[in-house]
Parts: C-alpha cells; structure tokens; sequence
C-alpha cells in the first residue's frame, strides 16, 4: 500500500517527524544557522523547485509550501524576529527535556520556576517583535512609490530604476522614496517576463500592482 502522500517530505525531502518543520528544517538547515547568505541561498533554492511545479496537479501544496518558505526565510533574515523565533525553539527544547526528565532534579529547572522561565520567555519574545515591526520594518516617511509586490515573489528578482539597481527590502507592500519627475523602472524575476513601467512622481503617491507572465522557453 503507497505510503500518504506528505508534501514535506515528497516535494522537499523533509524526513523529520515534526509537521509542521520549524523554520531550519523547512529551509535544510541547521538549528539556528547564522549565516544569512545560506539562509538567502537555502530559502532561494526550495522555492525555485516549487516555482518549477506551478502547473503540476500538486499546485496547491506547492502554493501552500511556498507560502510557508517566504515566511520562514523573512523570520530568519529579520535580526529581531530570528532571535525571538530562536528563543520559541529553545524553550521548547528545554520543555520536551523537562518532560522527560520525570521528577529528577539533577540541576535542571523545577517544573515550579518553569512557569516563570515560560512567561518571562515570551514576554521578552513579544517585545522584540514589536520592537522589530516598529523600527526595522517601518517603511521610510517619505516614501512616494508604494509597488504590490510580494516577498515571497522578490526571490530572485530585480528592480531598476533609471537603470540604477535598487535593494528589495521586506517590507509589505515595498515602499520606497523618489524625487519628482519621470522615472523609468524595470523589474526583473528569474523565469518569468521583465516588467518596464514609466512613471511620473509629483507631490503624490504613486502605486503599481505587478502582473507577472511567465516567460516561454
């Protein structure tokens, strides 16, 4: 009898039993991997194999899998949130050993200070969050171009403005300052058609909504 088909495992090799996988082994790596460029790499890799099954019979778990990437890989390139995510996965380590240390007590903390230790935990949690939206993904006061364009689309892809390229930021949607008057600006994504609009910049916001066309072979 075929084993039930388990998008973790048959779309990307995820052979842990957790479901979901935390945000490590969503993306293959290592617990608490630092490294950003591995993150960007990992993160970049995974979704371009999912981006490959867009019109395969498995196009929702697909959907579904590349979702939960883009939020994983924004957790873990975020200083602020990684460290909290970070802090949520230990605590429940240090739960799971509690749990199946019985009532031995060699060292280890109480099950009366553990409750503590919890809330302590996520109250520091939940003010690095708010600390993190507040500051690091504020977008900038002057921003007058304002682009719907998901994060989880910007893997891969590349924004020109007056031929002049331009950092993508995570925040949603991406918002970013230019001086009045006309621009033009290109956006690029790695298997699909380059976008080109013109624009005019007053003293008014502009906003563009992307539409992305897959490129033929």
């Amino acid at each position: 009898m075929p084993a039930e088909f388990d998008p973790y495992r048959d779309l990307l090799g995820i052979v842990t039993p957790t479901r979901p996988p935390d945000h490590y082994a969503l993306l293959g790596l290592e617990l608490f991997e630092s490294d950003r460029k591995k993150i960007e790499d990992a993160a970049t890799e995974r979704m371009g194999r999912l981006q490959d099954m867009a019109n395969s019979k498995i196009v929702d778990h697909s959907q579904r899998l590349l979702n939960e990437l883009s939020a994983a890989r924004r957790c873990l390139l975020n200083a602020i949130q990684k460290v909290a995510y970070d802090e949520v996965l230990r605590t429940k380590s240090q739960r799971a050993k509690l749990s199946g240390s019985g009532n031995q007590n060699q060292g280890t903390v109480s099950w009366k200070q553990q409750p503590l230790i919890i809330t302590a935990v996520v109250g520091t949690v939940v003010l690095l969050l708010l600390f993190g939206v507040f500051f690091l993904r504020r977008p900038p006061d002057n921003a007058n171009l304002i682009i719907d364009w998901p994060p989880g689309d910007r893997v891969g892809g590349r924004m020109y403005i007056d031929a002049k390229p331009q950092e993508l930021p995570l925040t949603e949607p991406l918002r970013i300052s230019v001086s009045e008057g006309p621009h033009r600006i290109e956006f690029q994504r790695d298997g699909y058609r380059k976008i080109e609009q013109r624009i005019q910049v007053a003293k008014h916001t502009v906003r563009l909504k992307l539409h992305w066309i897959v490129a033929k072979p």
